[in-house]
């Protein structure tokens, strides 16, 4: 009951079990566990956020012994491409908190990864990881907004998607664009039932800057006849950071003659 909101924000993303494959940007932490009785490290913020700083990136982060028990712990930054580096060696006695101040890496995309705190090693074996913390850069404005949302026009029973893919900008005399790649759509039943892929299954290729127009054909990408019935049309694009970035449409009738969008 002591526990404040971020504490508590804390000991859910550590219970949390990543998956694998998924990038912390799709799946945040992970599937949600419920903590253990024996965690008793927290961390402030409970996502860390690295900073560029100095030529390089700093990570800022609390750490707080909210058990009974005193201990020393080596704290390290594991990056997501398996690199390992020390940042400190805290002493936390029970309601103590130490200060987590380093640099870890030359981009803050480079310090992706978590902030490990490692308990004492044991006759020469290194110590259990006693807690962790996701470490995820900021994503650049052009990422963010790489993939507009479709607009869907229904005529006919036949719908018509708008979609705006990458962004092309003015900057002084220069024309700045940014593309995306990897372009995917389904169409999402409003029941719930498994979605229907509609383009994108196999094709990996870049889409220049610009507003496109796509008409949904009677079947879908398996030759399959689309079933009558409502629908959101779910858009999915690689983005410049080379994650994905995911959109989704209003809801609309297809397979009536009523117009709609």
């Amino acid at each position: 009951p002591a526990l404040g909101p971020r504490q508590v924000h804390s000991l859910m993303l550590q219970a949390a079990r990543p998956l694998e494959g998924r990038s912390a940007l799709r799946q945040g932490a992970g599937v949600v566990g419920a903590p253990s009785p024996e965690a008793a490290l927290v961390f402030d913020p409970p996502i860390v956020t690295p900073t560029p700083r100095g030529g390089g990136s700093l990570v800022a982060v609390d750490i707080r012994n909210l058990g009974d028990a005193a201990g020393r712990y080596t704290v390290r930054l594991r990056t997501r491409g398996g690199e390992v580096r020390r940042l400190d060696r805290i002493d936390l006695a029970p309601g103590e908190e130490a200060e987590i101040r380093a640099r870890v890496a030359t981009t803050p995309q480079a310090a992706r990864g978590s902030i490990e705190v490692v308990a004492p090693s044991s006759g020469g074996v290194e110590g259990r990881v006693a807690a962790r913390a996701l470490v995820e850069p900021p994503r650049p404005p052009e990422a963010r907004d790489a993939l507009g949302l479709p607009e869907v026009t229904v005529r006919s029973g036949l719908a018509e998607v708008r979609l705006r893919l990458g962004r092309r900008e003015r900057e002084g005399a220069r024309v700045r664009s940014v593309e995306v790649s990897g372009l995917r759509l389904w169409l999402l039943p409003s029941g719930g039932e498994r979605p229907l892929a509609v383009l994108g299954a196999k094709m990996a290729a870049d889409w220049p800057a610009g507003t496109y127009r796509f008409l949904l054909a009677e079947r879908l990408a398996d030759g399959a006849e689309v079933p009558a019935g409502r629908y959101r049309l779910r858009a999915s694009a690689v983005g410049p950071d080379g994650e994905r970035v995911v959109t989704t449409s209003a809801a609309f009738d297809l397979g009536s003659s009523e117009q709609g969008g």
